[in-house]
């Protein structure tokens, strides 16, 4: 019997070290509801409630999840401060110091909001030709957005999406753009009723990834992570995390 408790302890440490691992791991992420939610003072969410099942199926007990500024955050990934990120947009910039999993957390789309007194309609971009868009520094977006706020619109940058939906709400600027389930969140939250999303239309609509700092973490451990996310999707556990969150 010790001597299986011996070899399985081995196994472990190898197969933690093989991945790369060879101290704790150190994961960040932001405070954005409904995907990383601050509760008295402890972090859970859609996407951290993910990420801790899948190391705990990946046996990957020796990890830390702390909360930051999303700029902050993406700061310490790329200067190797953190070993792990979520939740992230695919970004080639981000590409350069970190490695995707190919299996995202959640496809999900971004979308325009707008106050319901605007009478803004919204299917091409030179629709918002001219408006006042409310952007957060450090989120992607999209290069043809970015380029169409340079060139045909107006924008005011801010530290986070609350702080848009807010001066939405008081009408200084005339829009803004967020992810839906975050968005959903924080009208809800502040019970800003006047607020609506324009969701038939999306900005974009991508994938939410925990993102690996290439330094500190193998492609190997990533693509493990890849392969364990896309099994415990078809679990019930997940359902439950999903319908805790989005139904």
């Amino acid at each position: 019997m010790k001597r299986k408790l011996f070899v399985l302890l081995i196994f472990l440490l190898f197969y933690t070290q093989g991945y790369g691992l060879t101290k704790e791991l150190s994961v960040v992420c932001d405070i954005w509801p409904p995907y990383q939610i601050k509760e008295n003072s402890h972090i859970t969410g859609y996407s951290f409630e993910v990420v801790n099942s899948v190391f705990e199926k990946m046996n990957l007990k020796n990890m830390t999840i702390s909360g930051y500024p999303w700029k902050r955050a993406v700061y310490m990934l790329k200067e190797g401060q953190a070993d792990a990120l979520f939740s992230a947009n695919y970004t080639e910039e981000r590409e350069k110091y970190a490695i995707y999993p190919k299996e995202p957390l959640i496809v999900s789309p971004w979308v325009v909001w707008v106050r319901t007194d605007s009478n803004i309609q919204f299917n091409v971009l030179n629709d918002l030709k001219g408006l006042n868009c409310g952007v957060v520094r450090g989120y992607s977006y999209t290069p043809e957005f970015w380029d169409f706020l340079k060139t045909k619109g107006r924008f005011s940058l801010v530290s986070d999406d609350e702080t848009n939906f807010k001066k939405l709400g008081a009408k200084r600027i005339d829009y803004t753009v967020s992810e839906l389930g975050n968005g959903l969140e924080i009208i809800k939250r502040l019970n800003l009723k006047d607020i609506i999303p324009l969701a038939g239309n999306p900005i974009k609509k991508d994938g939410l990834y925990i993102i690996f700092n290439k330094k500190t973490v193998s492609v190997e451990f990533a693509d493990k992570f890849s392969q364990v996310l896309k099994e415990f999707k078809k679990t019930k556990d997940y359902k439950n995390i999903y319908n805790k969150y989005f139904r």
